[in-house]
């Protein structure tokens, strides 16, 4: 059977469990999945999982929330100037409040992530904009939300995982091990191949000491400075 949606997902995990008859058991396959979904949001990092935020700081405010569904930043950039085109500077972060680096307020220079607040140094003395590139939690798959590009592209990932959850819920932990290792396997080769289909093509540069005297910096895999 062909895993396309969560109704023959859930199917297919009772199946890997070996007990389709037993309704308990049944009731709690959502549980399985859900939970190593999460296992997923923590360890995959793909390009489908990237989006681009606007923050917009508030006078006085050191803190930003983050944008719903973050899981890791990327980049982050200072938007300047009011009109296009605009001109952007890289904020790096820095150690959180309470460190030795002191500031007042003016443009931001450095964050430092608090829970789910952005925390900006030095604290804003006017309203900045703030791109930030990050990678999101993908959408849970639910009776309402029946696919998504996980299943659709890697429906193995999810057999897996789920079926690892079910085996450690039943108490059968050397079948959990095994399972959970093969889907961490899959999770791993998802990575990688993301990471290959994105970078195959970047050209290794021999003139990086020379850019990095020059400009302070460089970026292998924008190839720019």
């Amino acid at each position: 059977m062909a895993i396309t949606n969560y109704t023959n997902l859930q199917t297919a995990v009772l199946y890997r469990l070996g007990n389709r008859s037993n309704a308990t058991l049944t009731a709690k396959v959502p549980e399985f999945i859900a939970s190593w979904e999460a296992a997923m949001n923590r360890r995959l990092k793909t390009a489908d999982m990237e989006a681009t935020a606007t923050l917009t700081t508030t006078i006085n405010q050191s803190s930003v929330a983050l944008p719903t569904g973050f899981t890791q930043m990327r980049r982050l950039r200072l938007r300047q100037g009011d009109s296009a085109p605009f001109t952007f500077t890289d904020i790096w972060p820095v150690p959180l409040a309470g460190d030795k680096i002191e500031y007042s307020s003016g443009s931001p220079v450095g964050v430092s992530i608090q829970g789910s607040n952005l925390i900006v140094k030095p604290t804003p003395n006017d309203a900045y904009t703030l791109i930030m590139d990050y990678y999101a939690r993908f959408t849970q798959l639910s009776d309402e939300n029946t696919t998504n590009w996980i299943l659709t592209n890697n429906p193995d990932a999810y057999e897996l995982g789920a079926t690892a959850y079910g085996y450690l819920s039943t108490g059968g932990l050397d079948r959990y091990r095994d399972w959970v290792a093969l889907a961490f396997a899959v999770i791993e080769e998802i990575n990688e191949y993301d990471e290959k289909l994105r970078f195959v093509n970047i050209k290794a540069r021999t003139d990086v000491a020379s850019l990095v005297s020059q400009q302070g910096s460089y970026n292998i895999r924008s190839d720019n400075p």
